[in-house]
């Protein structure tokens, strides 16, 4: 019997097993979605939930500072979400493409910082050229943006669109260091109107999944509140945390053995899974 056996492949581990490893990706994915392709392809049972829902925000003072980048010294983006809330600011998509004919050149001229990959190509995708991508989230984005501008300081603010949930930790950073900010809140982020539904609906589909894989502070917050109670095996599922601030919201929501992705990307995920698996050998 084969169980969950495995060979190497030059590129991953795949499984040949009769049931698969579930993995439930506590995140929004579309059908293209990089996690879970990459996962999937390693022989593991893959679905994503998401436990958030965002709201827009403060639209029109957003487009008016995009349309105005010789007002800032550059651009933060933290996050997938602040680069939507930079798309959605035009109100058509003529508007848009009008932006990236003429505001749009000018940013191209100053620093964008990004947080992960996924921000990286989205931003990349609107049009920006990023720096910063491999930090895995605000904190060690900071030094990034320290460098870049003990090289060439300026008295203009960086733009910050941000969730109303944001952390203090970049804007105490940058503040301590001497560079302006100016924080626009761009999204509201609140639970899934349907979360516990959908999070019973695939328990009682697939049963409990071996891991589960948290996105955000947040997905910690909105979803360990149900998940004891409806996920009978809760104490046996290995959880993964996509970086450190997760990791210290799922410590303090009582969840000790909490594995972290070294990078907040599919791969970091797949390892952080490996990882748990070889430890459990």
């Amino acid at each position: 019997m084969l169980g969950s056996a495995r060979v190497r492949t030059n590129q991953s581990y795949k499984h040949y097993i009769l049931a698969a490893p579930r993995v439930l990706l506590l995140k929004q994915t579309a059908e293209d979605d990089s996690h879970v392709k990459l996962l999937s392809d390693c022989g593991y049972e893959v679905h994503g939930l998401a436990p958030q829902e965002f709201q827009f925000t403060n639209r029109e003072l957003l487009n008016a500072e995009l349309v105005s980048p010789a007002n800032y010294s550059g651009l933060i983006l933290t996050s997938l979400r602040a680069v939507q809330a930079a798309e959605k600011c035009f109100l058509s998509r003529d508007e848009l493409q009008e932006w990236q004919k003429t505001a749009l050149l000018h940013w191209q001229t100053l620093p964008v910082f990004v947080v992960g990959k996924a921000t990286e190509e989205a931003a990349t995708k609107l049009g920006f050229k990023t720096l910063g991508s491999d930090a895995g989230n605000a904190k060690t984005l900071v030094p990034v943006i320290k460098e870049r501008f003990s090289l060439d300081a300026s008295e203009k603010p960086l733009l910050f669109p941000c969730a109303d949930i944001r952390k203090d930790t970049l804007p105490e950073a940058l503040a301590g260091a001497g560079i302006p900010l100016k924080e626009i809140v761009a999204y509201c982020t609140q639970p899934h109107s349907e979360l516990q539904c959908n999070l019973e609906l695939y328990v009682k589909s697939k049963g409990t999944p071996q891991f589960i894989a948290f996105y955000s502070p947040s997905s910690v917050e909105y979803t360990t509140k149900f998940l004891p109670s409806i996920m009978p095996d809760w104490q046996a599922v290995k959880l993964i945390a996509i970086g450190p601030s997760t990791t210290e919201a799922l410590q303090k929501a009582g969840c000790p053995v909490v594995t972290t992705a070294t990078r907040p990307s599919p791969e970091g995920i797949l390892q952080a899974i490996q990882s748990c698996e070889e430890t459990s050998k």
